[in-house]
């Protein structure tokens, strides 16, 4: 039992058939339930030794497997001992045929793995669709590596544009600090103006508290007047009363001396008292100029600190504008780089997951590689110890062909009866039995593979290419925001230049109509920069050197403002616009030019002027006053002018010229 189950090994599981149909039947079944492989020895096993020459061109070969693999010239020998009889076959079916035909010359293999040896022994069944053979291992081997180093590059890439995206958002961040700066400067300026203007605003409730102490003491004087003047007549009623007594009394005066010298005296007394009334009179007119003069010093005064604070007003105003236009910025700076912050820590966190990943898959691929090159040597030291075994059991053939020959000649008698006369031939088959028990001992040490490692590796290079694409779509959304973003600034930048020069010019028109000459013109400050850029105001008024709009007096400063305010307007009309005391700053010419320019432009806007000024009154097409008839109770007032009203007006205006 020993001998026979050490000569045939695995080969003591093989299953007996009648017939190759049996055999078919039996592989296809082994295929649609997954139950393994097996080998069917069939009944109708050929006797004879040979047979015809099968070639490449008959139904159902593909050629020789020598033919089919590559191998160096130095392994040709193995080659041919592991490969020299196999004739690859297209199917099971062309192999059974082609074995009926042609004997046992070759061992016939099929595309899918079925094995029919020389004898006609059939080796087939079901097999897993990734297969488990060292060479499948060594080229998924291969791919895996191939694999890993494109996820490397891939790697590489991804965090080369992560850092592409953190310099673009701490240009941002720079951005948005330097903007902040500025409006932090703003508010400090913010903060002055609105100091100067509350020192403004109590200066002038000062003088208004003055001028109601002064209006007090101007009501005093005139009802001190008005009873001096009264006491003034009294005394003038009672010196023509006493002059008509002493007219009637000069005839008398010889008689009554005595009463003349009494009423002479009483004459000179009130000479006096007159003389001193008048003196007194001269005296309170005095006050009263001096304290109407000082009514209108104070009254100058009161309107220049409301044009002060009207223009301190107009600042806080614009700096108030310039404020909420800054925060607005910021805040779109804040919301693109929240988003953009968003943006890079999801690409973070997708990038630590691909790197888990991949290091997942490094590790697992290590072991794989520990774990091949494990079974490669135990399979090389197996291979060598087959190789040395068939050696052994060539020469042993070799041996016993030659014995046979040689007693047989030389003794005519058999070799079994010169084995029972040999114990030492005994001796080499239980060492080759020793051999062959320690080479499955061998294989048996190799304990259970980890056959589901390759399916884990697909499942995660699966993983690894659905994140992969997800990040392709992460970057191509990153980079359609930043084409959208880098869109935008150049449309923006170019509509702004296009209307910068435009007002520009429109500006530089419009000053030259209301000065009646000269240039003004609008600068960038940061020319590669526009969009962030400050704007000066450059002037030139007839007969001055070209400086800056602060240089000017007042008036210039605000024929220059007014100049391009207009000029705003002819490029972009609005339906109305409201002026509050524009014209306050302006002296009598100048108010002439602003109400011709303002003439010009009611055919596009139409023009709501707060003011006091009688010449813009005049260039009104409708004027609306409040008057308060009732303390408490106002009332308006609205007048429309006509062109036959204007022309009477200046009809008037010549002849009382």
């Amino acid at each position: 039992e020993m001998a026979v189950e050490a000569v045939l090994g695995e080969r003591l599981q093989n299953i007996v058939t009648e017939t190759h149909h049996d055999t078919k039947k039996a592989v296809e079944y082994l295929k649609q339930e997954g139950a393994g492989r097996g080998t069917f020895i069939p009944l109708e096993l050929k006797e004879k030794e040979r047979a015809s020459y099968v070639k490449n061109g008959d139904a159902g070969v593909v050629g020789p497997a020598l033919e089919l693999i590559r191998y160096k010239d130095d392994y040709k020998k193995v080659a041919e001992y592991l490969l020299g009889d196999v004739l690859i076959v297209e199917d099971l079916d062309s192999a059974i045929n082609i074995w009926n035909k042609n004997g046992i010359n070759k061992t016939l293999v099929t595309l899918s793995g079925e094995v029919v040896d020389p004898w006609g022994a059939v080796s087939a069944g079901s097999v897993k669709e990734n297969g488990d053979g060292l060479l499948h291992r060594r080229r998924e081997l291969k791919e895996l590596e191939r694999s890993v180093a494109e996820k490397k590059a891939v790697v590489e890439q991804l965090e080369n544009k992560i850092k592409e995206s953190r310099a673009g958002l701490d240009k941002v961040i720079d951005g948005k600090q330097k903007l902040e700066a500025a409006i932090h400067q703003t508010e400090i300026q913010s903060i002055g103006t609105e100091r100067d203007v509350q020192t403004l605003i109590d200066e002038l409730k000062r003088l208004e508290a003055r001028l109601d102490i002064v209006k007090t003491e101007k009501d005093i004087i005139v009802k001190e007047k008005a009873r001096i003047a009264d006491k003034a007549n009294s005394a003038k009623q009672n010196l023509e009363n006493l002059t008509r007594q002493r007219q009637e009394n000069e005839a008398k005066v010889i008689d009554q001396q005595a009463q003349h010298k009494e009423i002479q005296i009483s004459v000179e007394e009130l000479r006096g008292e007159v003389t001193h009334i008048k003196v007194s009179v001269t005296s309170i007119h005095e006050k009263a100029e001096n304290a109407l003069l000082n009514i209108h010093r104070i009254e100058k005064t009161i309107d220049g600190n409301k044009n002060q604070l009207k223009n301190r007003e107009d600042e806080i105003s614009q700096t108030k504008k310039g404020i909420e236009e800054a925060n607005k910025a910021i805040s779109d700076s804040e919301a693109q780089i929240n988003e953009l912050s968003q943006q890079l820590n999801e690409l973070k966190g997708i990038k630590v997951e691909r790197i888990e990943a991949l290091t997942a898959e490094t590790d697992k691929l290590k072991m794989i590689e520990a774990e091949v090159k494990q079974q490669r040597k135990i399979l090389e030291d197996i291979h060598k110890i087959i190789s040395e075994l068939d050696v052994k059991d060539t020469e042993l053939r070799l041996q016993t062909e030659h014995l046979k020959s040689t007693i047989l000649e030389n003794y005519h008698t058999s070799l079994n009866e010169v084995r029972k006369s040999l114990g030492e031939f005994a001796i080499d088959m239980e060492e080759a039995n020793s051999n062959l028990s320690a080479l499955k001992a061998k294989v048996e040490e190799l304990g259970p593979v980890n056959l589901s490692a390759i399916e884990e590796y697909q499942e995660l290079t699966q993983r690894y290419e659905f994140l992969t694409k997800q990040q392709a779509d992460l970057m191509q959304s990153i980079d359609d925001l930043q084409k959208a973003i880098g869109k935008i600034n150049r449309t923006t930048k170019q509509l702004f230049i296009d209307t910068f020069n435009t007002l520009n010019e429109t500006f530089n028109n419009v000053f030259k109509s209301i000065f009646g000459g000269g240039k003004a013109s609008l600068v960038l400050v940061d020319e590669n920069n526009p969009l962030e850029s400050g704007i000066e105001i450059v002037a030139q008024p007839t007969g001055k050197r070209l400086e800056n709009i602060a240089l000017l007096s007042g008036g210039e400063k605000a024929l220059t403002a007014i100049s391009l305010l207009f000029a705003s307007f002819l490029i972009k009309p609005t339906p109305f616009c409201m002026l509050d005391e524009i014209d306050a700053p302006l002296d009598e010419a100048n108010i002439g030019r602003f109400t011709n320019v303002l003439r010009t432009m009611v055919d596009k806007s139409q023009f709501i002027v707060i003011t006091h000024n009688k010449r813009t009154m005049e260039a009104s097409d409708a004027l609306y006053g409040v008057t308060m008839e009732e303390a408490g109770v106002s009332k308006i007032v609205s007048v429309r002018f006509n062109e036959e009203t204007v022309q009477r007006t200046e009809e008037e205006a010549m002849v009382a010229g």
